[in-house]
């Protein structure tokens, strides 16, 4: 029986959407994805996968907990389980799918000690990629806050608010408040650890370019929740 060359290619294309990812090259997975636990910011790091083995870390309100698990292929996807240690009364198990299309992250997060926290819903998109080179759309690096306040971002996700106990007191103590944040355009969401410090525990800024004295000079700038901060130039 002869085929049709319409019927031919039709079944071609069928055959490549229904492709399963047993073919995809998994390292190309490897980097940090940031996104929605619940109603807070999750930020995950995959930084190693040797066939179905994976781990990791994730960082949420400024806590970092490893991840280890497997993946494995199912459909036109992957499957991921990943567990924190255990030994936090918050730690976890994460069961979740990855689209390789999207190269976008969509599970849950189930608590190891049911007791002490509750199920929360991720959906996790791609930011970085391991040892990626700067980028200008990046806000990894240090922004002043005011006298002697600095907040740091690192591409993984994690954050830092460091400031002294007694403005411009050089002399006095350090303080440091942890968090995680996500960047989705021009908007930054910041998940802090509690504290008494920041003006909120879930904060959102805001990337704004300000003009400078001369024409067509300007400086990047972080704006919300009554802080603005500037970047600072190495």
């Amino acid at each position: 029986m002869r085929i049709r060359p319409v019927y031919l290619l039709l079944a071609l294309g069928l055959s490549a959407c229904h492709r399963t990812p047993s073919a995809f090259d998994t390292q190309k997975l490897l980097g940090t994805y940031g996104g929605n636990m619940g109603k807070g910011v999750l930020s995950l790091t995959l930084n190693y996968i040797n066939g179905d083995i994976v781990s990791g870390f994730d960082i949420h309100q400024g806590a970092r907990r490893n991840v280890n698990g497997h993946l494995q292929a199912e459909g036109d996807h992957f499957a991921f389980t990943l567990n924190e240690p255990g030994d936090h009364p918050n730690d976890g198990i994460f069961s979740f799918t990855f689209d390789t299309a999207k190269l976008r992250i969509t599970g849950d997060w189930k608590p190891q000690h049911p007791e002490k926290a509750s199920e929360q819903k991720i959906r996790l998109h791609f930011v970085v990629a391991l040892d990626s080179p700067y980028s200008s759309n990046s806000i990894s690096g240090t922004w002043n806050v005011g006298a002697d306040s600095l907040l740091v971002f690192n591409d993984d996700g994690y954050c830092e608010y460091n400031f002294y106990k007694h403005a411009e007191d050089s002399t006095s103590q350090v303080n440091t408040v942890r968090g995680n944040y996500v960047k989705t355009g021009n908007t930054i969401r910041i998940d802090w650890e509690k504290n008494p410090f920041t003006p909120a525990r879930q904060m959102t800024l805001k990337v704004v370019m300000q003009p400078m004295g001369d024409p067509g000079d300007s400086v990047r700038q972080l704006k919300g929740n009554g802080w603005v901060l500037e970047e600072m130039m190495d």
